[in-house]
């Protein structure tokens, strides 16, 4: 379960305000304001109510108006409950989660169309990235209305020989950042972004 709690999380809606200068051709920063969910075991069918709000800031390299590298930093929160499902054996299970994300990740996109920030002409186009993050994460759950975390009580088979050679899980990992979006040129040479990701 703890893999998928990042592998699936998924960022559902990321608003991108960006701040150009006379170099807007090549460098941009952005600001990120959307959701994030969990996909797993525990819930297999997310819905936006589930989802926590997350947001981020990154900077981006426009070598040309197609590709551009960008670094960022992401910090959202993921939970699922099995109180929730409609299946009684999960009901039964009653496993539960929540975790904080916190992820710096490097990414390479890809512009289907020209685009150019603050062009009259160059003004919209989808997009892909893909890329490589470094994560911390922390999972809890609800004890006698505490939180605790899950990792020092030796929870998911923690301990035996034939998982991670009796050592606990780490509470960091790496992830791949998989997604794509749309994004349109803005008054002032400021862009908007509506993209999906997942990990």
């Amino acid at each position: 379960m703890l893999q998928k709690i990042v592998s699936y999380s998924l960022l559902l809606l990321c608003l991108l305000a960006n701040t150009n200068t006379l170099t807007a051709q090549r460098y941009d920063i952005s600001v990120m304001l959307g959701r994030s969910n969990y996909v797993g075991d525990i819930n297999n069918r997310p819905t936006f109510k589930d989802s926590k709000t997350a947001f981020g800031v990154s900077g981006k390299y426009n070598f040309n108006p197609y590709w551009g590298i960008k670094f960022g930093y992401f910090n959202g929160k993921i939970e699922a409950s099995d109180a929730n499902s409609s299946v009684q054996w999960q009901k039964d299970r009653n496993l539960s989660f929540q975790t904080d994300l916190k992820e710096w990740y490097l990414q390479g996109e890809f512009n289907f169309f020209k685009f150019t920030p603050g062009s009259l002409d160059e003004y919209w186009s989808p997009y892909i990235f893909a890329g490589v993050g470094r994560f911390r994460f922390n999972p809890q759950a609800i004890y006698e209305n505490q939180l605790v975390s899950l990792q020092p009580l030796r929870t998911e088979n923690q301990g035996y020989l034939t998982r991670s050679n009796g050592l606990p899980y780490k509470l960091k990992s790496f992830s791949i950042p998989l997604g794509g979006g749309i994004r349109y040129n803005l008054v002032g040479g400021n862009t908007i972004g509506f993209e999906l990701g997942s990990r």
